[in-house]
């Protein structure tokens, strides 16, 4: 049974390894934006795959730091995934506020898909 299971789990691994190839964990921006010169025009959140639950920890402690939410569905809170992704993609915090509310919308589909 134990050798199925790791059958199973490299199976796995290659599916999503293949996903992360063919875009699926790539949102284009339907409004590009630039911030301090450099222009966004899509995310990719294949670093998503290798969070750990800290960074959950850390998003929710911002996010409750700087005035926002509390923890009953802080995850559908737009300032909890944009620091959500900010720390997953390294990317600075106001670029994340910028995006459309559309494009925000997106965002925050994909970050619950990970959830």
């Amino acid at each position: 049974m134990n050798k199925e299971n790791e059958t199973a789990s490299k199976e796995e691994e290659k599916k999503e390894l293949k996903t992360a190839a063919s875009g699926e964990y790539v949102v284009a921006l339907t409004k590009p934006f630039e911030f301090e010169g450099k222009k966004y025009e899509k995310l990719d959140f294949t670093p998503f795959l290798d969070l750990k639950y800290d960074a959950l920890i850390d998003a929710r402690q911002m996010t409750i730091a700087q005035g926002y939410g509390n923890d009953i569905f802080m995850e559908r809170s737009w300032v909890f995934v944009a620091n959500l992704i900010s720390i997953a993609l390294d990317l600075p915090l106001e670029a994340m506020l910028n995006v459309s509310i559309s494009d925000a919308r997106e965002l925050r589909n994909m970050v619950s898909n990970f959830l």
